[in-house]
């Protein structure tokens, strides 16, 4: 008998109403979101100290804001093949960020 390959994944689906920013609301959201994201680096970058060069690259950006009717959270984690998760746990985490973050929440579920 094969073996044929199958993906573990977990998905968040947000639906709603979406509403494209102006340019000031983005500017806004983009300075929330680099001083969050900043503040405990080393070095913390802020869109104050950016030269009008870079900053002109925000003109690339579709800011966007949903206003949420519906989440829905699906995952599939090889629960019909428990007694293999801890290979699969195992090739998960030898493979990029996204594939060790489903490893990890294997790992939750195997002691549940």
């Amino acid at each position: 008998q094969e073996e044929v390959p199958t993906w573990n994944y977990i998905a968040v689906h947000v639906y709603g109403t979406v509403k494209i920013q102006t340019s000031d609301e983005l500017l806004t959201s983009l300075h929330a979101l680099v001083d969050k994201y900043e503040q405990q680096s080393e070095h913390p970058v802020s869109l104050n100290n950016m030269s009008k060069k870079t900053m002109r690259q925000v003109t690339g950006i579709i800011g966007f804001e949903i206003e949420i009717n519906d989440i829905q959270a699906v995952n599939k984690l090889s629960q019909g093949r428990s007694h293999d998760h801890p290979k699969i746990i195992s090739e998960l985490e030898k493979q990029g960020a996204s594939e060790k973050a489903v490893a990890e929440e294997m790992k939750k579920r195997l002691h549940e």
